[in-house]
């Protein structure tokens, strides 16, 4: 299916590119050329045309007989059936009435019909001078047609505000594509059929022109592209999609080297009457046929290849280039600043030889900028894993950190220690002290953990689990260490007090008796949360204040989730009707489990059990503040939360929420 579905979309590519193309050829290039040589309305000219304009039909008709195939193919992909099976009234009507793909369809062939009906009239009716209008009209429907192929790409699944954009670019870049690449074919053509040298001349100038703005565009929106559909080198490099984009760059690279030797090597001596130039320009423009063709079946293996963003990178490669924390040794940033200062005066020298035209100075210059690329890949290259990249597969939520807190009080919490500061009850029997988690997490990116948890640390007492803990189980603890650096951090906060740093907090369910199950992220930029973390008997009087307050939350922006310490229980607090957007909702016993631990008192060993605790997160999902114990003056426990919400909610903006490390 997938080698049926590839095929089609590169043939109606390459087919679309041309036919964009040729109509671009003879507006922007063969007309003006003939122009300025004075033989537009020669025999030869008008052969040209209506080669061109043939050319233009068969393109159209490949086009059209692609395009059905494609939409057989999909229609297979989305039934789950055979193509022959798929070729049925219902599943077809189905496809083009009720999916986007479908009235896309409809609306491509609604443009190819027009677009067919004016090329018989051209063809039809053309006098020996063609309308110029006609073949201008004739490129704005096949580049509408060309651009709106960008509707069936990646960029269709995007966000609202990211959609407009990435398909703007998409657009822009397909209508690049076959300015340029399209119009090859009828180069090669006009340089090929025995043309006069002063003719080829401006046909090679002009279509130079077109090309340096097609590269131009094509560059801006591939850029655009990237961002948004890799976003990473570790993307780039360890996936699928990745790795097939680098292959469109390289064949990409070999078209722009091409087109410049014909550009600034060629064409000035095409214009002086050489033959061999013109031979050689019409070999090169083959050339670059060939390597077209290449990325137009690359671009087709894109269109059903997950895009690297939203995959999980494997990295290729033993290691990888990290920037060197502050606690790294002074001989590694004294090499930094050295590597950095070659670099600049290498990147000056290289300039002033270029300007000077100096190629022994350009060759100093070249060398210096590759030693200062020498010392910084040595000194910031660090071991790499296939996974050092990866992202993990289990959401930051507390089942899964409940999951992980199981699974590490089970293997890792005799060395680790309960916390992770390294002072587990086996910790002195080691060769070496295990590392403190609570430090160690925050340097080292999910990846390198899940490694390491799962195959050891060679030449340290750190073992693997990778028989003995599942991928699942893997990544659950992985997530769990977060919980125990920023927990650290949460332990130092004074009670209603702004921590000092951005601390995530996980992802939990809650409900009310009316409004349904809801989640602490469908909460973001609706309103903060302050979620209560109960004991019943002890915290039933707060309970009942809170219920009671419910309209000074709810005024301010505030939900109530109350969640219980150790089994769940029933909540005696009031009416409870889930009238309002702030009634107390409930949550599970693993969100009381996994919150209880920022909750803890200061000073180790002293009150680690907490009993009640009332924790603050706002509008974009951080925790910002907490309050420990049963208040001893609810009135003013609830005006300092209240105090606490409304110049949370005066703030800019934080950080955008992110599930990974480092």
């Amino acid at each position: 299916m997938n080698t049926f579905l590839v095929t089609a979309r590169a043939v109606h590519f390459a087919s679309s590119i041309v036919l964009l193309g040729g109509f671009g050829f003879e507006l922007f290039v063969l007309g003006p050329a003939l122009r300025d040589s004075k033989l537009e309305m020669t025999p030869d000219a008008r052969a040209l045309r209506r080669r061109l304009t043939s050319a233009a039909a068969w393109s159209l008709l490949a086009a059209l007989a692609s395009a059905l195939v494609w939409f057989v193919a999909e229609a297979a992909s989305m039934s789950g059936q055979s193509p022959a099976k798929a070729m049925n009234y219902d599943t077809l009507r189905l496809v083009l009435s009720a999916t986007a793909f479908g009235r896309l369809w409809l609306f491509r062939l609604l443009v190819a019909a027009v677009l067919a009906l004016l090329l018989w009239t051209i063809i039809r009716f053309q006098s020996t001078q063609r309308h110029p209008a006609l073949v201008l009209t004739a490129f704005a429907l096949a580049a509408a047609y060309l651009m709106s192929i960008a509707w069936s790409g990646h960029a269709t699944a995007a966000a609202d505000a990211q959609r407009r954009i990435q398909l703007t670019s998409d657009a822009i870049h397909l209508l690049a594509a076959g300015a340029w690449l399209g119009a090859l074919a009828p180069l090669v053509f006009v340089l090929g059929v025995g043309s006069r040298l002063a003719l080829a001349a401006h046909v090679a100038q002009r279509f130079s022109t077109l090309g340096v703005a097609s590269v131009s565009a094509l560059l801006v929106t591939g850029v655009v592209n990237v961002w948004f559909l890799v976003g990473s080198v570790p993307a780039l490099m360890g996936t699928d999609y990745g790795r097939l984009l680098l292959a469109k760059l390289l064949l990409f690279a070999a078209m722009l080297s091409l087109a410049a030797v014909n550009r600034f090597a060629l064409a000035p001596r095409l214009a002086e009457g050489s033959m061999s130039a013109l031979a050689t320009l019409r070999r090169n423009a083959c050339f670059e046929i060939v390597a077209g063709v290449g990325v137009v079946i690359v671009v087709a293996l894109l269109g059903i290849t997950i895009p690297g963003a939203h995959d999980t990178p494997v990295w290729p490669f033993s290691h990888t280039l990290a920037w060197p924390s502050s606690e790294a040794s002074l001989a590694v940033h004294v090499a930094i600043l050295a590597s950095e200062i070659i670099g600049c005066a290498g990147a000056v020298i290289l300039g002033a030889a270029l300007l000077r035209r100096r190629l022994a100075l350009s060759f100093g210059g070249v060398a210096l900028i590759g030693i200062a690329i020498g010392i910084s890949g040595w000194t910031l290259s660090t071991p790499a894993y296939p996974t050092t990249y990866a992202t993990p597969s289990v959401p930051y939520a507390t089942a899964s950190l409940a999951r992980g807190a199981s699974s590490y009080a089970e293997k890792c919490a005799a060395c680790h220690g309960e916390l992770g500061h390294g002072d587990g009850s086996a910790a002195t029997s080691l060769s070496m002290k295990p590392a403190d988690l609570t430090e160690h997490t925050a340097h080292h990116y999910p990846g390198e953990l899940y490694w390491w948890i799962a195959h050891g640390i060679p030449n340290t007492p750190m073992p693997g689990f990778a028989n003995e803990l599942d991928s699942t189980d893997l990544w659950s603890v992985v997530r769990y260490l977060r919980v125990l650096a920023d927990a650290a951090t949460a332990r130092e906060a004074a009670d209603g007090a702004d921590f000092h740093r951005w601390i995530l907090a996980p992802d939990f369910t809650f409900e009310t008796k009316t409004h349904g199950q809801e989640s602490l992220t469908e909460q973001r930029a609706k309103s903060s949360v302050l979620l209560v973390l109960y004991t019943p008997l002890r915290s039933s009087e707060r309970l009942r204040d809170l219920e009671t307050e419910r309209q000074a939350f709810t005024d301010a922006g505030v939900r109530i989730v109350v969640a219980p310490l150790g089994p769940r229980s029933d909540i005696n607090a009031g009416t409870m009707d889930g009238s309002e957007a702030s009634v107390l909702a409930v949550t599970g016993t693993d969100t009381g489990k996994i919150y209880a631990m920022y909750a803890q008192a200061p000073q180790p060993g002293a009150g680690s059990v907490v009993h009640h605790a009332e924790l603050l997160i706002d509008r974009q999902g951080y925790l910002r503040a907490l309050w420990r114990g049963i208040p001893k003056n609810s009135t003013r426990q609830t005006k300092s939360i209240l105090a606490q919400a409304q110049s949370l909610d005066r703030e800019p903006p934080g950080p955008e929420p992110m599930e990974h490390m480092h």
